[in-house]
């Protein structure tokens, strides 16, 4: 099953994580095996959509924001089938981790910008939408039940790496000091997710006229991307709102890019 983007629908809601995201905590125990309904369902998906695989993901059980600004955030994980999350079974309530990277870039005339992409129709949600990206759902195979700022920062780069078709850990992360961490957070409860936003800059001087990467080594998940501007932001999303992801509308007004 796909959801689409709604007009109408309320924005996702922004959670603020004043200090960062230090670390995930996460449940030993493996991911319950389908039930032969889940699997017979799973199984009639992916006939319909070969594109989809299962994997073994982070479902997030509990998200705990202090209200002293000293005190670090808690995010508590258990680990858990995609296929569960992608046939929907309320009953076990998945609710995917995401991390998603929000490329900031300047061009020559010093005007920053974003890059979006466009998801590929066949996407488990917002399919054809334009969204603020990369992203993805956190894949915890081989994963300890600690897994740090660094290694959540890793797991970022590779997707970028894969959507983009760049080699992010030498082009991003050899500029920055120390692995970024997450400051703020969306919580998309129609994708049932909960997605930690990492902002970075774009090194150098941009051409806006032309999205970075080789789009000849990108994955299949986005079909088109480009720059955005902060100026173009409200004109874009006038002309291209029921296809615009909610949780992007939500960040670029977040981020005060639109009013």
């Amino acid at each position: 099953m796909t959801s689409d983007s709604s007009s109408s629908s309320p924005l996702p809601s922004i959670i603020a994580l004043p200090r960062g995201v230090h670390a995930i905590q996460l449940d030993a125990a493996p991911p319950l095996d389908l039930t032969p309904a889940e699997a017979a369902a799973w199984a009639a998906m992916q006939a319909s959509n070969p594109r989809l695989h299962d994997g073994t993901f982070a479902s997030v059980t509990d998200l705990i924001v202090p209200s002293t600004p000293d005190a670090a955030v808690i995010i508590r994980a258990r680990r858990e089938h995609f296929a569960r999350l992608v046939i929907e079974q309320p009953q076990q309530h998945p609710r995917l981790l995401g991390l998603k990277a929000i490329l900031l870039g300047i061009d020559a005339r010093a005007t920053p910008h974003v890059f979006i992409q466009r998801r590929h129709h066949q996407t488990r949600v917002y399919p054809g939408c334009w969204e603020i990206g990369p992203g993805g759902g956190l894949d915890v195979t081989g994963l300890s039940q600690h897994i740090s700022a660094g290694a959540l920062f890793a797991h970022l780069l590779t997707e970028i790496s894969a959507e983009i078709g760049i080699d992010a850990p030498s082009l991003l992360g050899r500029a920055l000091a120390a692995p970024p961490r997450a400051l703020f957070a969306v919580d998309d409860t129609l994708a049932r997710s909960l997605d930690l936003c990492f902002v970075l800059p774009w090194p150098g001087v941009i051409d806006p006229t032309r999205a970075p990467g080789d789009r000849t080594r990108k994955d299949w998940e986005a079909t088109e991307a480009q720059w955005l501007s902060k100026a173009e932001a409200p004109r874009f999303v006038s002309a291209h709102g029921p296809h615009i992801a909610p949780p992007s509308l939500a960040i670029l007004r977040h981020k005060g890019w639109l009013a």
